[in-house]
C-alpha cells in the first residue's frame, strides 16, 4: 500500500514537471480571421521565430505556407504573399529590440533561401520601401526596418498605403516636405529622404505646388534647391535658406556653383524672379535667400495660402496691430473738417485705393498716399488714424519715433531704413496694405541745415534725406501727426498728398463730445458746458475720466453736475500767477 502510493506520487510529480515543457514548445494555436488583427496575423506568421534571431542566430523559419493569416494580411494590406512575410519579419524585429531591422542575409536565412535566390527579395524590399512600408535603419546601414508610419498604423489595426500620404492642401504638403527634408539635411547618403519626398510628390499631383514645380523643368540640382526653398514655408524655423543649409544638402562643388551664380544673378531661379536676398533690419544678407512673392503666387496659386505663409514672416510679425484689436469710437468735427475726413476715408477704402493707384501708375506718378494731420493737441489726430484703420480694414504699423535716433554714427539711418523696409515687406505680404503711422512726427521730420560744418547736422540731413527718398517711392499709406508745423521742412510738406488741419472743435461739436463722453448730461447741460469752456476733445476726455474716478470713490453712478463744473474750472491752467522775467 505504501509502495503503490509512493510510486503513484512520484509519477504524478513527473507529469507535473513535464507538462510545462510541452506548453512551451507550443507557440500558438490555430489562427482565425474572425476576430483577427494585423498584429495577431503577423504574430502567427512569425510564431516559429526565436528572439535570438535578432542576435545573429538564425533559429526558426517564417511560416511560408498559404495560411489563413497570410491570406488575411494580403487582403488587408493589398500586398503579395512574399511581401506580407517580409513585412511580418521586420515587425518582429521591431518587437524584439525596438530599432534594429534585418539584413538581406538574415532575411534569406529565415526564408530558407540560398544566397542566389535571396537576391529576388531585394526587389520586394525596395518595392515595400517605395510604398512607404519599409526603410533603412540608418544612412550607412543595410538593415531593413518597418517605417514609423506603417508601424503606427498596424499597431492601431489600420491598413497603410501611399494614400495615407495624400495631403488636403499646399500648406499641409509643405509641412510634410519640411519634416522629411529637415530629417535628411545631414547628407542623405542612402537616398531614403529623396525617396520619401518622391513618394509625397507622386501621391499629391492634385496640388498646385506639385504641378507647378514639375512645369519648371529644372534639373535635379536646381529642383532640389527649389525644394529646399519650398520646405521653409512648411516649418516653424527660419523662412530663408543660406549657404550652410546648402552645404548640408548638396555636394561642396554644387554649393559653390549655386552660390556663385546666385550672387552673379545668373542662377536660373534668380532669372525667373523666384529668389531674392533675405533682408534683416533693413539690410540684405548676401548669403541668405527667400522665395519672392512672385514665386509664392505662381507655385501656390491660392492667394489665401500665400497670405498665411507671408503673414507668418518673422520680419513683420509683432510690428503690425490688427485693425480688429482697435476700439471703435465716435469722433465729432466741424462740418467742413468732417467732409475732409469722409473724403479721405473713401479714398483709403480698398476698392478706391487700388483704382487711384492704377491711374497714378499709368501716368508715371508716385503711387503712395502720404497724409499729414497737424494742429492743436487733443483734437483727435491720433484717434482718427485708428478709426480710419478700422473703417478701411487696414492693420496699423505704428513707429516709435523716440527709438529711431541713436548716439552711434550711422545707426539712426539704419533704423529709419529698416522701418521702411519692414513696411514695404508688409505691403507686399498683406492682402490689404497697412497704414504706416508716425505719431509726433515733428521729432524726426525737421528742417534740413544748409552749409553746415558740424558733423551732427550732416548726419541729421542724411536722416532727413533717407525719409524723403522713402516717401517718394512709397507704395502704401503713410500718415504723420504733429502739433508743430513751423519746424517742418518744405520738402516734406510737398510730399504729403493730403494735409488736414485739426482745430479746436466748435460749440456744436463740443456739445456732441460732452454727450458722448459723460453719461447723464441733459441737452441743456451739454450745451452750457460747450459754450462756457473752449475745450479740445482731449480735455473733455480728461474730465470724463475724473468723473468715473469720482463715481468709484463715492460709490454712485449718478452725475454730480456741480463737481463736473469744478473739474472744468480746474482743467484750465492759470497763466497769470507768475512773475515775468526780464527788464
Amino acid at each position: 500500500m505504501t509502495n503503490r502510493t509512493r510510486t503513484r506520487t512520484k509519477k504524478t510529480a513527473t507529469d507535473t514537471m513535464e507538462a510545462p515543457k510541452k506548453r512551451t514548445r507550443k507557440k500558438t494555436s490555430g489562427f482565425s480571421a474572425e476576430n483577427a488583427t494585423i498584429l495577431s496575423a503577423m504574430e502567427y506568421i512569425t510564431r516559429n521565430l526565436s528572439r535570438s534571431v535578432c542576435d545573429d542566430s538564425a533559429e526558426g523559419l517564417i511560416d511560408q505556407s498559404d495560411s489563413e493569416a497570410c491570406q488575411y494580411l494580403q487582403q488587408r494590406l493589398n500586398l503579395g504573399k512574399r511581401q506580407v512575410q517580409l513585412l511580418s519579419a521586420c515587425m518582429f524585429a521591431y518587437a524584439c529590440n525596438n530599432s534594429n531591422g534585418f539584413s538581406l542575409d538574415e532575411i534569406a536565412k529565415m526564408m530558407d533561401m540560398s544566397a542566389i535566390f535571396s537576391l529576388g527579395l531585394e526587389v520586394e524590399l525596395e518595392e515595400l520601401e517605395d510604398n512607404g512600408l519599409l526603410g533603412k535603419t540608418g544612412p550607412f546601414d543595410s538593415a531593413w526596418c518597418i517605417s514609423k508610419e506603417a508601424r503606427k498604423a498596424f499597431i492601431n489595426n489600420k491598413s497603410f498605403g501611399l494614400e495615407s500620404l495624400r495631403c488636403e492642401g499646399n500648406l499641409e504638403f509643405l509641412q510634410e516636405v519640411n519634416r522629411n527634408v529637415k530629417a535628411g539635411m545631414r547628407h542623405d547618403s542612402d537616398g531614403s529622404i529623396c525617396k520619401a519626398v518622391g513618394r509625397l510628390f507622386r501621391i499629391n499631383t492634385h496640388l498646385p505646388v506639385v504641378r507647378n514645380l514639375d512645369k519648371l523643368n529644372l534639373n535635379n540640382l536646381d529642383r532640389w534647391v527649389m525644394l529646399l526653398m519650398l520646405s521653409t514655408l512648411g516649418g516653424a524655423e527660419d523662412d530663408f535658406v543660406n549657404g550652410r543649409d546648402l552645404e548640408q544638402a548638396l555636394r561642396p562643388n554644387d554649393v559653390r556653383r549655386v552660390v556663385r551664380q546666385i550672387q552673379q544673378g545668373t542662377y536660373v531661379l534668380v532669372k525667373k524672379g523666384y529668389l531674392e536676398p533675405y533682408a534683416e533690419e533693413g539690410f540684405a544678407k548676401a548669403d541668405s535667400w527667400v522665395l519672392s512673392r512672385k514665386a509664392l503666387t505662381e507655385m501656390l496659386e491660392d492667394e489665401d495660402d500665400v497670405q498665411v505663409v507671408l503673414r507668418d514672416d518673422t520680419q513683420t510679425s509683432g510690428l503690425l496691430t490688427s485693425y480688429k484689436e482697435l476700439k471703435p469710437r465716435k469722433l465729432f468735427f466741424s462740418e467742413a473738417m468732417q467732409q475732409q475726413v469722409d473724403r479721405l476715408g473713401e479714398l483709403l477704402s480698398e476698392e478706391r485705393f487700388c483704382e487711384v493707384r492704377d491711374m497714378l501708375s499709368q501716368k508715371g506718378l508716385p503711387k503712395g498716399f502720404c497724409c499729414l494731420f497737424y494742429g492743436t493737441p487733443g483734437t483727435g489726430k491720433t484717434e482718427l488714424v485708428q478709426q480710419l484703420a478700422i473703417r478701411t480694414g487696414r492693420d496699423l504699423m505704428q513707429v516709435d519715433v523716440s527709438q529711431l535716433r541713436d548716439k552711434f554714427v550711422g545707426e539712426s539711418e539704419k533704423r529709419v531704413k529698416a522701418v521702411f523696409d519692414n513696411y514695404r515687406r508688409a505691403v507686399m505680404t498683406c492682402k490689404t496694405a497697412p497704414i504706416l503711422f508716425f505719431n509726433e512726427a515733428d521729432a524726426i521730420f525737421g528742417n534740413r541745415m544748409e552749409n553746415t560744418p558740424r558733423s551732427v547736422d550732416k548726419m541729421e540731413n542724411a536722416l532727413q534725406n533717407i525719409i524723403l527718398q522713402e516717401m517718394e517711392k512709397l507704395e502704401g499709406i503713410m500718415i504723420c501727426t504733429t502739433n508743430l508745423t513751423s519746424t517742418l521742412d518744405k520738402a516734406f510738406e510737398r510730399r504729403f498728398l493730403y494735409k488736414i488741419e485739426f482745430s479746436r472743435p466748435n460749440a456744436e461739436a463740443r456739445k456732441h463730445i460732452w454727450q458722448d463722453m459723460v453719461s447723464g448730461l441733459t441737452d441743456e447741460q451739454a450745451g452750457e458746458l460747450a459754450e462756457r469752456f473752449d475745450f479740445s476733445g482731449g480735455q473733455i476726455q480728461n474730465i470724463s475720466r475724473k468723473q468715473i474716478i469720482q463715481q468709484v470713490f463715492s460709490g454712485t453712478t449718478a452725475l454730480n453736475y456741480e463737481q463736473l463744473l469744478m473739474d472744468c474750472n480746474a482743467e484750465k491752467l492759470s497763466r497769470n500767477n507768475g512773475r515775468k522775467i526780464g527788464f
